[in-house]
């Protein structure tokens, strides 16, 4: 969203420095990621980053039909109207997160 990978100005970040900036030491293959890495935990993560790089943006769930922070009176239909906007919209990404797997859509490219 933010790099010239995307439509922004800033170099990109590797994974490695994302981790560093949340607190996370290499080795990273000692890190368990498992079950705390939750929405919550993601959007709590996205803010981070987004204040040690002074670039301002805004996490939410998106749409979510099962469960706690489950999103009411959106059905499918109209969540996939609005996921197909949103990817055709340069300041927005999403995080497809399913049962601790999680899916980056790059969006508008």
């Amino acid at each position: 969203l933010y790099s010239t990978l995307g439509a922004g100005k800033l170099n990109p970040i590797s994974t490695e420095e994302a981790l560093e900036v949340l607190g996370f030491q290499p080795p990273y293959t000692d890190v368990n990621f498992g079950s705390f890495t939750g929405n919550d935990t993601l959007i709590q993560w996205f803010g981070l980053l987004n204040r040690f790089y002074n670039v301002k943006g805004k996490a939410q769930i998106f749409w979510k039909v099962h469960g706690n922070s489950k999103t009411p009176g959106i059905d499918s239909d109209q969540a996939m109207a609005n996921l197909i906007e949103g990817l055709r919209n340069e300041k927005k990404g999403y995080i497809y997160h399913c049962w601790n797997h999680y899916f980056c859509p790059i969006g508008f490219e």
